[in-house]
Protein backbone atom coordinates (compact mmCIF):
# COMPACT_ATOMS: atom_id res chain seq x y z
CA UNK A 1 0.00 0.00 0.00
CA UNK A 2 2.85 2.28 0.71
CA UNK A 3 4.39 1.87 -3.01
CA UNK A 4 1.24 2.54 -4.12
CA UNK A 5 -0.46 5.36 -1.53
CA UNK A 6 0.32 8.43 -3.57
CA UNK A 7 -1.45 6.79 -6.85
CA UNK A 8 -4.55 5.90 -4.57
CA UNK A 9 -4.79 9.50 -3.19
CA UNK A 10 -4.57 10.99 -6.40
CA UNK A 11 -6.65 8.40 -8.15
CA UNK A 12 -9.38 9.78 -5.21
CA UNK A 13 -8.77 13.16 -5.75
CA UNK A 14 -9.45 12.64 -9.75
CA UNK A 15 -12.72 10.90 -8.59
CA UNK A 16 -14.04 13.53 -6.81
CA UNK A 17 -12.92 16.63 -9.15
CA UNK A 18 -14.93 14.60 -11.93
CA UNK A 19 -17.90 15.36 -10.30
CA UNK A 20 -17.12 19.63 -10.47
CA UNK A 21 -18.74 20.28 -13.71
CA UNK A 22 -21.78 18.35 -13.01
CA UNK A 23 -22.52 19.65 -9.93
CA UNK A 24 -21.76 22.90 -10.77
CA UNK A 25 -23.88 23.15 -13.40
CA UNK A 26 -26.96 21.81 -11.48
CA UNK A 27 -26.97 24.51 -9.00
CA UNK A 28 -26.47 27.36 -11.17
CA UNK A 29 -29.66 26.11 -13.33
CA UNK A 30 -30.89 26.84 -9.72
CA UNK A 31 -29.46 29.67 -8.39
CA UNK A 32 -28.15 31.13 -11.09
CA UNK A 33 -24.28 31.28 -12.08
CA UNK A 34 -22.79 34.15 -9.52
CA UNK A 35 -25.22 32.70 -6.36
CA UNK A 36 -24.13 28.94 -7.08
CA UNK A 37 -20.29 30.02 -7.68
CA UNK A 38 -20.20 32.01 -4.95
CA UNK A 39 -22.23 29.52 -2.34
CA UNK A 40 -19.87 26.50 -3.48
CA UNK A 41 -16.42 28.30 -3.18
CA UNK A 42 -17.72 30.18 0.42
CA UNK A 43 -18.70 26.53 1.50
CA UNK A 44 -15.90 24.51 0.05
CA UNK A 45 -13.41 27.05 1.95
CA UNK A 46 -15.03 26.96 5.09
CA UNK A 47 -14.59 22.98 5.17
CA UNK A 48 -10.76 23.40 3.58
CA UNK A 49 -9.84 25.71 6.84
CA UNK A 50 -11.37 22.59 8.81
CA UNK A 51 -9.41 19.99 6.76
CA UNK A 52 -6.37 22.04 7.09
CA UNK A 53 -6.02 25.14 8.28
CA UNK A 54 -3.31 27.45 6.47
CA UNK A 55 -0.41 28.11 9.45
CA UNK A 56 0.63 31.87 9.65
CA UNK A 57 3.55 32.46 8.21
CA UNK A 58 5.39 35.13 5.82
CA UNK A 59 3.53 36.99 3.12
CA UNK A 60 4.47 36.05 -0.15
CA UNK A 61 3.36 39.15 -2.78
CA UNK A 62 4.00 36.65 -5.73
CA UNK A 63 1.75 33.61 -4.13
CA UNK A 64 -0.89 35.42 -2.32
CA UNK A 65 -1.17 38.37 -4.72
CA UNK A 66 -0.39 36.44 -8.10
CA UNK A 67 -1.33 33.43 -7.45
CA UNK A 68 -4.49 34.28 -5.91
CA UNK A 69 -5.23 36.45 -8.52
CA UNK A 70 -5.07 33.69 -10.66
CA UNK A 71 -6.94 31.08 -8.64
CA UNK A 72 -10.01 33.85 -8.00
CA UNK A 73 -10.37 34.19 -11.33
CA UNK A 74 -10.07 30.50 -12.20
CA UNK A 75 -13.12 30.12 -9.84
CA UNK A 76 -14.95 33.26 -11.94
CA UNK A 77 -14.29 32.16 -15.17
CA UNK A 78 -15.12 28.19 -14.31
CA UNK A 79 -18.71 29.28 -12.99
CA UNK A 80 -19.04 31.85 -15.73
CA UNK A 81 -18.33 29.49 -18.57
CA UNK A 82 -20.70 26.51 -17.27
CA UNK A 83 -23.55 29.12 -16.85
CA UNK A 84 -23.13 30.73 -20.17
CA UNK A 85 -23.25 27.96 -22.15
CA UNK A 86 -27.39 27.17 -23.16
CA UNK A 87 -27.62 24.01 -22.28
CA UNK A 88 -26.69 20.79 -20.59
CA UNK A 89 -24.82 19.60 -23.73
CA UNK A 90 -23.31 22.52 -24.35
CA UNK A 91 -21.71 22.64 -20.84
CA UNK A 92 -20.47 19.52 -21.03
CA UNK A 93 -18.59 20.62 -24.43
CA UNK A 94 -17.48 23.60 -22.83
CA UNK A 95 -16.46 21.67 -19.62
CA UNK A 96 -14.13 19.85 -21.81
CA UNK A 97 -11.74 23.29 -22.69
CA UNK A 98 -11.48 23.40 -18.90
CA UNK A 99 -9.31 20.15 -19.01
CA UNK A 100 -6.95 21.79 -21.56
CA UNK A 101 -4.92 23.28 -18.75
CA UNK A 102 -2.66 20.03 -18.33
CA UNK A 103 -1.37 20.41 -21.62
CA UNK A 104 -1.22 24.30 -21.26
CA UNK A 105 0.75 24.24 -18.19
CA UNK A 106 3.30 21.61 -20.05
CA UNK A 107 3.62 23.98 -23.06
CA UNK A 108 4.25 26.99 -20.61
CA UNK A 109 6.62 25.30 -18.45
CA UNK A 110 8.85 25.12 -21.53
CA UNK A 111 8.81 28.48 -21.97
CA UNK A 112 8.29 29.58 -18.50
CA UNK A 113 11.63 26.87 -17.66
CA UNK A 114 13.51 26.62 -20.80
CA UNK A 115 12.92 22.94 -20.80
CA UNK A 116 14.88 20.68 -23.40
CA UNK A 117 11.75 19.46 -25.72
CA UNK A 118 10.96 17.24 -28.52
CA UNK A 119 9.46 20.40 -30.80
CA UNK A 120 7.60 17.17 -32.78
CA UNK A 121 6.05 15.79 -30.24
CA UNK A 122 5.14 18.82 -28.51
CA UNK A 123 3.52 19.83 -31.82
CA UNK A 124 1.95 16.55 -32.33
CA UNK A 125 0.27 16.58 -28.74
CA UNK A 126 -1.42 20.10 -29.19
CA UNK A 127 -2.56 19.34 -32.46
CA UNK A 128 -3.81 15.91 -31.21
CA UNK A 129 -5.58 17.71 -28.24
CA UNK A 130 -7.65 20.16 -30.16
CA UNK A 131 -8.38 18.10 -32.47
CA UNK A 132 -10.13 15.48 -29.60
CA UNK A 133 -12.25 19.67 -28.29
CA UNK A 134 -12.55 19.99 -32.49
CA UNK A 135 -14.15 16.33 -32.61
CA UNK A 136 -16.35 17.30 -29.04
CA UNK A 137 -17.91 19.97 -30.41
CA UNK A 138 -18.75 18.02 -33.87
CA UNK A 139 -20.34 15.49 -32.12
CA UNK A 140 -22.08 17.50 -29.65
CA UNK A 141 -23.51 20.07 -32.13
CA UNK A 142 -24.34 17.50 -34.84
CA UNK A 143 -22.42 18.90 -37.53
CA UNK A 144 -19.82 17.80 -39.79
CA UNK A 145 -15.97 17.84 -38.99
CA UNK A 146 -15.06 20.51 -41.49
CA UNK A 147 -13.65 24.10 -39.89
CA UNK A 148 -16.25 26.55 -41.79
CA UNK A 149 -19.05 24.33 -39.55
CA UNK A 150 -17.37 24.47 -36.66
CA UNK A 151 -16.81 28.03 -37.00
CA UNK A 152 -20.10 28.65 -37.62
CA UNK A 153 -21.00 26.30 -34.67
CA UNK A 154 -18.34 28.45 -32.22
CA UNK A 155 -19.82 31.79 -33.82
CA UNK A 156 -22.99 30.79 -32.46
CA UNK A 157 -22.18 31.09 -28.90
CA UNK A 158 -18.42 32.09 -28.45
CA UNK A 159 -18.56 33.39 -25.12
CA UNK A 160 -18.44 30.25 -22.95
CA UNK A 161 -16.09 29.25 -25.23
CA UNK A 162 -13.98 31.95 -24.36
CA UNK A 163 -13.95 32.04 -20.96
CA UNK A 164 -13.54 28.61 -20.28
CA UNK A 165 -10.14 29.04 -22.09
CA UNK A 166 -9.17 31.29 -19.90
CA UNK A 167 -10.11 29.61 -17.04
CA UNK A 168 -8.02 26.63 -18.53
CA UNK A 169 -5.08 29.34 -19.41
CA UNK A 170 -5.36 30.88 -15.59
CA UNK A 171 -4.77 27.88 -14.11
CA UNK A 172 -2.12 26.91 -16.30
CA UNK A 173 -0.39 29.92 -15.22
CA UNK A 174 -1.02 29.62 -11.71
CA UNK A 175 0.65 26.34 -11.80
CA UNK A 176 3.72 27.81 -12.69
CA UNK A 177 4.18 30.17 -11.09
CA UNK A 178 3.34 27.91 -8.29
CA UNK A 179 5.91 25.44 -9.17
CA UNK A 180 8.40 28.54 -9.54
CA UNK A 181 8.62 29.33 -5.70
CA UNK A 182 11.19 28.38 -3.19
CA UNK A 183 10.86 25.76 -0.64
CA UNK A 184 10.50 28.85 2.21
CA UNK A 185 7.08 30.21 0.46
CA UNK A 186 4.02 29.25 1.86
CA UNK A 187 1.66 27.59 -0.03
CA UNK A 188 -1.51 26.96 1.32
CA UNK A 189 -3.51 29.84 1.17
CA UNK A 190 -6.07 28.07 -0.90
CA UNK A 191 -8.71 28.00 1.70
CA UNK A 192 -8.72 31.77 1.34
CA UNK A 193 -8.95 32.08 -1.90
CA UNK A 194 -11.85 30.06 -2.25
CA UNK A 195 -13.25 32.17 0.32
CA UNK A 196 -12.12 35.46 -1.65
CA UNK A 197 -13.08 33.88 -4.46
CA UNK A 198 -16.78 33.37 -3.20
CA UNK A 199 -17.33 36.49 -1.85
CA UNK A 200 -16.62 38.15 -4.81
CA UNK A 201 -18.83 35.37 -7.16
CA UNK A 202 -21.33 36.15 -5.13
CA UNK A 203 -21.38 40.07 -4.75
CA UNK A 204 -22.07 40.00 -8.53
CA UNK A 205 -25.36 38.30 -8.23
CA UNK A 206 -26.90 41.77 -6.61
CA UNK A 207 -26.08 43.87 -10.45
CA UNK A 208 -27.13 40.98 -12.26
CA UNK A 209 -30.54 40.07 -10.01
CA UNK A 210 -30.37 36.39 -10.56
CA UNK A 211 -33.17 34.63 -9.11
CA UNK A 212 -32.57 31.63 -7.33
CA UNK A 213 -34.64 28.91 -6.27
CA UNK A 214 -34.26 27.33 -2.73
CA UNK A 215 -34.96 24.18 -1.75
CA UNK A 216 -33.96 20.55 -0.69
CA UNK A 217 -32.24 19.52 -3.68
CA UNK A 218 -29.45 22.89 -3.51
CA UNK A 219 -28.63 22.37 -0.05
CA UNK A 220 -27.45 18.66 -0.20
CA UNK A 221 -26.06 19.47 -3.22
CA UNK A 222 -24.11 22.57 -1.84
CA UNK A 223 -23.03 20.17 1.19
CA UNK A 224 -21.70 17.75 -1.19
CA UNK A 225 -19.69 19.64 -2.89
CA UNK A 226 -18.53 21.61 0.10
CA UNK A 227 -17.41 18.03 1.58
CA UNK A 228 -16.41 16.11 -1.63
CA UNK A 229 -15.16 17.69 -4.80
CA UNK A 230 -13.50 20.91 -3.42
CA UNK A 231 -12.76 19.56 0.46
CA UNK A 232 -11.80 16.19 0.17
CA UNK A 233 -10.62 16.52 -3.28
CA UNK A 234 -7.81 19.06 -2.55
CA UNK A 235 -7.22 16.97 0.75
CA UNK A 236 -6.53 13.87 -1.33
CA UNK A 237 -4.33 16.04 -4.01
CA UNK A 238 -2.18 17.34 -1.19
CA UNK A 239 -1.50 13.72 0.23
CA UNK A 240 -0.61 12.77 -3.07
CA UNK A 241 1.55 15.66 -3.81
CA UNK A 242 3.67 14.54 -0.53
CA UNK A 243 4.53 10.73 -1.71
CA UNK A 244 7.27 9.75 -3.70
CA UNK A 245 4.64 8.85 -6.10
CA UNK A 246 3.25 12.18 -6.77
CA UNK A 247 4.62 11.94 -10.81
CA UNK A 248 1.99 8.79 -11.28
CA UNK A 249 -0.60 11.22 -9.25
CA UNK A 250 0.06 13.96 -12.03
CA UNK A 251 -0.59 11.50 -15.28
CA UNK A 252 -3.39 9.87 -13.73
CA UNK A 253 -5.02 13.44 -13.07
CA UNK A 254 -4.90 13.54 -17.36
CA UNK A 255 -7.64 11.47 -17.17
CA UNK A 256 -10.06 14.09 -15.15
CA UNK A 257 -11.91 15.17 -18.67
CA UNK A 258 -12.83 11.36 -19.21
CA UNK A 259 -14.40 10.95 -16.00
CA UNK A 260 -15.92 14.44 -15.71
CA UNK A 261 -17.74 13.36 -18.96
CA UNK A 262 -18.60 10.05 -16.96
CA UNK A 263 -19.96 11.95 -14.41
CA UNK A 264 -22.15 15.08 -16.77
CA UNK A 265 -23.38 11.69 -18.50
CA UNK A 266 -25.01 10.34 -14.81
CA UNK A 267 -25.45 13.20 -13.28
CA UNK A 268 -27.08 15.35 -15.64
CA UNK A 269 -28.56 12.77 -17.51
CA UNK A 270 -26.98 13.92 -20.76
CA UNK A 271 -26.51 11.20 -23.52
CA UNK A 272 -23.20 11.63 -24.68
CA UNK A 273 -22.43 9.34 -27.86
CA UNK A 274 -19.43 7.18 -27.80
CA UNK A 275 -17.16 9.30 -30.38
CA UNK A 276 -17.48 12.19 -27.32
CA UNK A 277 -15.24 10.14 -25.31
CA UNK A 278 -13.15 9.33 -28.29
CA UNK A 279 -12.80 13.32 -28.14
CA UNK A 280 -11.97 12.78 -24.37
CA UNK A 281 -9.15 10.27 -25.14
CA UNK A 282 -7.64 12.18 -27.76
CA UNK A 283 -7.43 15.33 -25.48
CA UNK A 284 -5.85 13.27 -22.29
CA UNK A 285 -3.36 11.48 -25.58
CA UNK A 286 -2.38 15.03 -26.32
CA UNK A 287 -1.46 16.32 -22.76
CA UNK A 288 0.46 13.02 -22.49
CA UNK A 289 2.55 13.24 -25.51
CA UNK A 290 3.53 16.67 -24.78
CA UNK A 291 4.54 15.69 -20.95
CA UNK A 292 6.95 13.01 -23.03
CA UNK A 293 8.02 15.33 -24.95
CA UNK A 294 9.97 17.46 -22.86
CA UNK A 295 12.88 15.87 -21.81
CA UNK A 296 13.13 16.97 -17.95
CA UNK A 297 10.74 16.96 -15.00
CA UNK A 298 7.84 19.04 -15.29
CA UNK A 299 6.54 21.51 -12.35
CA UNK A 300 3.35 20.16 -10.64
CA UNK A 301 0.21 20.86 -11.59
CA UNK A 302 -2.83 20.42 -9.37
Amino acid sequence: MKQTSGLFWGCCAIFFWSLLAAFNRSLLELLGMFTAGGCIYIAGGLVCFFLYPPKKRRFSLKYHGLCGFLVIAYFYLFSVGLGLAKNRVQAVEVGLLNYLWPLLTLVFSVIAFRKRVSLLLMTGGIVLSFCGFALSSSVLAGVPLILPELWEQFCGNPLPHLVMTGAAVSWAVYSNILASLDKETPKDAMPYFMLIGGIFLLLMRFPFQEESVWNFTVFWQLLFMAVFPIGAGYYCWDRAMLTPQRDSAIIASYLTPLFSAIGCAVFLHVALPAAFYGACLLVIGGALLCRYAIRKKVPPER
